[in-house]
Order: structure tokens, then sequence, then C-alpha cells
């Protein structure tokens, strides 16, 4: 009980305490007066002759894209003249998806505006509405036509579209060759199984023979994206990067071998221009 009463006396002192230092606090913060605010000095002036900096130029104006709007003009005349010439309506030639005749009259187009207008390629694709790399198939075509025909770029535009659709549309044959017969003839000159050329295998001396295969289907057969990709048990997209990888050694074979050589003869000129390091370069 002793102990219980010593303990209530200590809590009871220390409250008092407690209480007599937050009063004296109080009264000491009524009695203080109020603290002036502090006065920032003035900055001081630079003297008379001394210049202010001069402010820095004003950063460049950002450089605007470059210009890839069609030349519409240029674009009417070249779409009149070969619908024109293959006897094609304007509307008809622009928009068909299903006739090979306008199809490729629209190709025909898209490689003029390519190649006579020196237009860009997106300018193009957007234009006739096709994939850029489908624009670039088609200017190879047309240079074949040119070398192989000894024709004139300068030539009377409707001339020169007569002389083009009647061997790029009324006499160009069609593809003589299938995808199986380029893969298996690939397979043989870089001497793979055809089977590991297929599969998903990705090692490089597979990797390559199948990206030879894959562009040439595109170059020799003139076949889709998605059919070609079917046939090598893989997605369209992947194609078409493929054919934009391969793109120098398409270049370089529509150079120097003639549009109907046999088979054997594009894939020893692609194998041996993949031995030059053509990719690399």
């Amino acid at each position: 009980m002793r102990s219980q009463a010593k303990i209530d006396h200590c809590q009871t002192a220390n409250d008092v305490r407690r209480a007599a230092r937050q009063a004296r606090d109080r009264r000491r913060a009524w009695n203080e007066p109020p603290r002036p605010a502090p006065v920032l000095a003035a900055p001081a002036e630079p003297p008379a002759d001394v210049q202010p900096p001069e402010p820095p130029p004003p950063p460049p104006p950002p450089a605007s894209p470059p210009d890839v709007r069609a030349p519409v003009a240029a674009f009417d005349e070249v779409i009149d003249a070969v619908a024109t010439a293959c006897g094609i309506a304007r509307d008809v030639l622009l928009t068909e998806m299903v006739e090979q005749r306008p199809i490729e009259a629209r190709k025909l187009a898209a490689a003029l505006c390519l190649r006579r207008c020196r237009a860009p390629v997106q300018a193009v694709s957007d234009y006739f509405g096709m994939i850029e790399a489908a624009v670039g198939d088609a200017a190879r075509v047309l240079d074949w036509l040119f070398r192989d025909f000894a024709l004139s770029r300068r030539a009377p535009l409707l001339q020169l579209v007569r002389v083009l659709q009647r061997h790029w549309i009324d006499e160009l044959p069609r593809p003589a060759y299938s995808i199986e017969q380029i893969q298996i003839e690939v397979a043989r000159a870089f001497a793979v199984n055809r089977n590991d050329m297929l599969s998903p295998r990705r090692a490089q001396e597979i990797v390559v023979p199948r990206q030879v295969a894959v562009a040439l289907a595109r170059l020799l057969t003139r076949r889709s994206y998605p059919e070609i990709g079917k046939r090598f048990g893989r997605d369209h997209t992947t194609i078409l990067h493929t054919v934009q990888k391969m793109k120098p050694l398409c270049d370089a074979l529509v150079r120097e071998v003639k549009s109907d050589a046999p088979l054997t003869v594009w894939v020893r000129a692609a194998k041996a221009l993949i031995e030059t390091g053509i990719l690399r370069s």
C-alpha cells in the first residue's frame, strides 16, 4: 500500500511540474515582442561602364522532315499514259484488286513514277496504295526491260509506255518456276538439306540458303509475301524483312543476270555474290 501511494504521489508531482512548464512557456510567448521581418539588401547596380551580357542566340529551328508529297501532276500524266496504252479505265487501274491485267498496269505506272518522275518511294507507295517493297520490285522489273530491250528513258512518255506494256503485260511470261523448284535448286547449290532449310534452325549454314531462296522466290515468281511465307513456314512479315535484307543481292542479280536465264544461273550467281560478301558491304 505504501509503495502504491508513493507511485501515485510521483505521478501527481510530475503532472504538476509539466503543467507549470506549459504555463510558463505560454506567459513567455505572450510577453515577447514580435520579431521584425528581415530586410533584404537591394541588388548592387553594375558600374556604368560595364555592358550587360548579350542574351544567348535563339536555338535553330528544327529541321523540317523530307518532303514526301506526291507530284500529283506528274503522276496523273503517267497514269493517263498507262491507262491509254493498256486500254484500261483510270479508276480500274487504280482500284482493281482481282484482275491481273489492271494490277500489272498499276505496277508499271508505279515503277514509272518512281524512275521517270524521281519521286520518293514513300510518295509512290502512298499514292498507289502499295507497300514500298512492292514498288521496289516493280522498279526492278522496269530496270530489266530498259536493259534487255535497250529502251531510252527519255523517249516520249506515251511511246515508251506502249513499248513497256507490250513487254510487261502482253508478252511478259508467267512465272516459269515454282517456289518448290527454287528451294530444291538452292538447297542443292549450297549443299544443305531442303527440310533443314525449311525448319526453324538458325545455324548460319542454314539461314543463308533460306534467305537466298526467299529472295529468289520473290524475284522470280512474283508471288505475294503471304504465299511465300506459307511455303517456307514463316509469317509474311518475316518474309518481308528477309527480302528487304537481301535487297543488295536482288539488285546485283538484276544487273548481272538476264531475265530469261535458267534457274540454275540465278542460283549460281546468287551464291557467287554471297561469297564475295555483298551483304556485308
